[in-house]
């Protein structure tokens, strides 16, 4: 983000935020949207682009690489929000929460923040996946 305070910095760049704790029990409050500076905008509401997503349960260590690699994969690569990341996550059905080894559900994975966060593509709030920006050269050839 280059120098100073956000969201004031040398860079010109809009913050992007995204954590993933793959942690038991960590997403039962929101205390870990604070990894995400600054968390709130103008006007008290969470900041665009930001985003928080714990666990409310027990997870496995058994699975972390594999829900890491579905999880990343739909976010950089297919350009989806945090909340269409969670959705793929829970729609693979290999995956498990909980002391009694239940499927992985939506309610077992908090998002804090926004859920329309992406880290590629073009943010638009909304959980359309974006075409990139479309620019004509200058000057024309």
């Amino acid at each position: 983000m280059g120098s100073g305070f956000p969201p004031f910095n040398s860079t010109g760049n809009p913050a992007i935020g995204f954590v993933y704790l793959e942690a038991c029990h960590s997403g039962y409050t929101n205390n870990f949207i604070r990894f995400c500076i600054p968390y709130l905008n103008a006007y008290g509401k969470w900041l665009e682009d930001q985003a928080v997503m714990a666990y409310n349960t027990d997870v496995y260590l058994s699975e972390y690489g594999a829900k890491a690699l579905v999880l990343f994969t739909k976010l950089v690569l297919d350009s989806s929000t945090v909340y269409m990341a969670r959705q793929a996550l829970v729609s693979e059905g290999t995956f498990h929460a909980g002391p009694d080894y239940h499927p992985l559900a939506t309610d077992d994975l908090a998002i804090y923040g926004d859920s329309y966060a992406r880290l590629s593509g073009v943010y638009s709030k909304t959980h359309e996946i974006t075409p990139g920006w479309f620019r004509l050269s200058w000057p024309p050839l």
